[in-house]
């Protein structure tokens, strides 16, 4: 069978046996594969560049990336199937330096599964904790169980200066603007 067929599936239920009709759908797969002609997505907070996980960013690795690349991000490649509380994995790709968030210089590529202790969906949703955050610093939980730690305020007046210095036009992609989603 192929992917749009439809099935006749016999099932019971409450004791009656019923018939019923299953479409074939594609998985939904958590990474998505290659995309073509699309700009990448990212979101830069306090110099710290936040993008979701994709087959593109995986074969950053090089040739042999499906044996280079980080396990645990293969694993989201390789298993990984969205659900109503994962539709994306979302990955710190990079920090760019700054006195705001010095310490973390060398992380990179790692899985942020919690900010603000509220667990992320997606990076949209990263975005909407950050930006409602009212307190005094914005805690960013890996998948190792790490914290990385900002102090807010420094972050948010830091963030022109982080993006002027690495010539970066905006803190987020064109396809993250706010009227986009909100």
């Amino acid at each position: 069978r192929f992917v749009g067929d439809v099935i006749e599936a016999k099932i019971w239920r409450r004791g009656a046996r019923h018939r019923v009709e299953l479409p074939l759908t594609p998985p939904a797969r958590l990474v998505p594969e290659s995309r073509y002609d699309v700009k990448p997505t990212y979101y830069l907070f306090g110099g710290l560049l936040f993008v979701p996980l994709t087959r593109d960013y995986l074969q950053t690795w090089g040739r042999d990336w499906w044996q280079i690349a980080p396990r645990s991000l293969m694993h989201h490649y390789e298993s990984g199937v969205r659900s109503p509380s994962r539709q994306e994995v979302v990955i710190l790709q990079k920090v760019l330096a700054d006195p705001v968030n010095r310490g973390y210089h060398r992380a990179e590529s790692v899985e942020i599964v919690k900010v603000q202790g509220r667990r992320v969906r997606h990076l949209r949703d990263l975005i909407t904790i950050v930006e409602a955050s009212h307190g005094e610093f914005v805690a960013f939980e890996t998948g190792g169980g790490a914290s990385l730690v900002l102090d807010r305020r420094q972050a948010v007046e830091r963030g022109p200066v982080i993006l002027q210095r690495f010539g970066v036009p905006r803190d987020r992609s064109p396809d993250l603007e706010r009227r986009r989603w909100s």
